[in-house]
């Protein structure tokens, strides 16, 4: 009885980790996708994010490309925001290839950045967040929305 119940549970461990796997991308992070389907009234639709995709689109620095937010934690996730002419829109799919930026930190630090309540340049050069990619080109967009003062 004892063998019989050990069995069940290490099958049920194996197909909990299976699944697990599946919803993991190249990172080895859970996805967003997963949790909401992309149904309407999901918590991607209400992500305020989009607004920042909005408040991007307004600028004159924007360039046609990429640029993916790899945040973790709570409310984290993995964001592109993809920008062709002057529009920029927020997707959970990451296109494979070269982004002109990665912003990469915990969402409780790069959130309140993006939405302009925290001081961008002291939490990057304090570390809590990393910049791969084109540092000059986010600099000048983050100094076009406000969210930096001085350039990096």
């Amino acid at each position: 009885m004892i063998a019989k119940l050990q069995t069940g549970a290490q099958e049920e461990t194996s197909e909990v980790f299976s699944r697990n796997q599946e919803n993991k991308n190249s990172y080895g992070e859970r996805s967003m996708e997963h949790k909401d389907d992309g149904k309407a009234g999901s918590t991607f639709e209400r992500d305020p994010l989009h607004h920042f995709a909005k408040r991007l689109s307004a600028t004159k620095t924007l360039r046609d490309g990429h640029i993916i937010l790899r945040m973790t934690g709570e409310s984290g996730g993995n964001y592109c925001l993809r920008c062709e002419g002057s529009h920029a829109t927020l997707s959970q799919e990451i296109p494979p290839g070269n982004h002109h930026v990665e912003l990469i930190g915990d969402a409780k630090q790069l959130r309140p950045i993006l939405e302009g309540r925290k001081d961008a340049r002291v939490h990057f050069l304090a570390g809590g967040f990393r910049v791969k990619g084109n540092i000059s080109y986010i600099s000048d967009l983050a100094m076009e929305l406000g969210i930096l003062k001085q350039p990096i």
